[in-house]
């Protein structure tokens, strides 16, 4: 259909400490959340992202005029401006690729990512494809 995007050069894992918690973020506590990721960014400066979206609308465009990679570009930039995302994956880590650490309420180690939930999605009117929903 496409072709792949080049592969990612591999680098070590960081050492997991504790459990991972991911944090569900929602109306109810979204400012909340942001306050905490807004203290913790000077020391956890690199952000991660991952995006979640009802499928894939558009196939891969024609043109020989386009570059494999532009091809690919225009393939995910076209499905992203029309549909709307379900959720955002955000996770810091330092340098190391260290993630946040914060103390459970037995005083355990968990580390910390962020699960943002969109709630407007409604298939009876957003653009999707019926294989993801």
């Amino acid at each position: 259909m496409f072709p792949a995007p080049p592969p990612v050069p591999m680098i070590p894992a960081p050492m997991m400490v504790g459990r991972l918690q991911f944090v569900s973020v929602g109306k109810e506590n979204i400012a909340t959340e942001l306050e905490r990721i807004r203290e913790l960014l000077p020391r956890y400066r690199y952000v991660a992202i991952d995006t979640e979206y009802p499928g894939t609308i558009h196939g891969t465009p024609a043109g020989a005029a386009l570059t494999p990679a532009a091809r690919y570009y225009a393939l995910v930039k076209a499905n992203v401006d029309e549909i709307p995302i379900l959720q955002l994956g955000l996770t810091l880590c330092d340098e190391e690729g260290n993630l946040p650490i914060v103390m459970d309420s037995d005083g355990g180690p968990l580390q910390l990512a962020w699960e943002f939930h969109f709630s407007d999605f409604d298939i009876a009117r957003h653009p999707h494809s019926m294989e993801s929903v």
